[in-house]
């Protein structure tokens, strides 16, 4: 399983470096801070951002986890291992696409902010009802 799940990321990260040079995270539809004015500002916002994204989904995460038995437990812990090597592959495959210049900062944090918040709903999406029935 180990080398289906490296291979799985690596696949990712590739793609996510492909598909990110066309469409950058803080220009995203979805994207909380696409009017905000100077870098300082959008880094602030973005770093805000996230801050509430990474709260729902550390939230829903434990919500969840408190609901699964035990080997389904040990699933969600292992896929949500390698969703964190997906993100930061994909987010610093975005952040390296401006080199040194003041917009890699901000798109590493849109990045992190959309793909934390995708995530979320990704959980949200696949548990909602588990986390239902546990309430019943």
């Amino acid at each position: 399983m180990v080398p289906f799940a490296r291979n799985l990321c690596l696949g990712l990260g590739v793609i996510s470096t492909i598909a990110s040079a066309h469409a950058q995270h803080m220009n995203s539809p979805l994207a909380p801070c696409r009017q905000v004015g100077n870098t300082v500002d959008t880094d602030n916002c973005f770093a805000a951002a996230l801050k509430d994204a990474d709260v729902r989904l550390n939230q829903l995460y434990s919500k969840i986890l408190s609901v699964l038995e035990p080997p389904d437990q040990q699933k969600l812990r292992a896929a949500q291992r390698i969703w964190l090597q997906y993100r930061d592959a994909t987010c610093n495959a975005e952040r390296d696409l401006y080199g040194d210049g003041t917009g890699s900062y901000p798109a590493y944090l849109a990045c992190r902010e959309e793909e934390t918040r995708l995530r979320a709903n990704d959980l949200q999406t696949t548990y909602g009802w588990v986390i239902e029935k546990a309430s019943n």
